[in-house]
C-alpha cells in the first residue's frame, strides 16, 4: 500500500494533510486566518495553489498546472 501524498496548508505550515482533503481544508483554514488571508493570493491555473500576493507572479510563470 503507498503511503498517502501529504502537502502543507499555506495559511498554516503546522498544517499537514492528504492532497484529497487540500481544497476542503484551505476553505475552512481560510476562515480562521484572517490576517495571514490579505496577505495571500490563490493562483489562476490551480486554485489550491496559495501563495503570498508579492510572489503571485512569479508562481504563475512557473506554475506545473499552467
Amino acid at each position: 500500500m503507498e503511503p498517502k501524498a501529504l502537502e502543507i496548508c499555506s495559511y498554516d505550515l503546522n498544517n499537514g494533510l492528504q492532497t484529497s482533503r487540500l481544497q476542503y481544508h484551505l476553505a475552512s483554514c481560510r476562515k480562521k486566518n484572517p490576517n495571514v488571508t490579505r496577505k495571500m493570493a490563490n493562483g489562476k491555473y490551480n486554485a489550491c495553489h496559495v501563495v503570498l500576493i508579492k510572489r503571485l507572479k512569479e508562481h504563475e510563470a512557473n506554475c506545473v498546472n499552467r
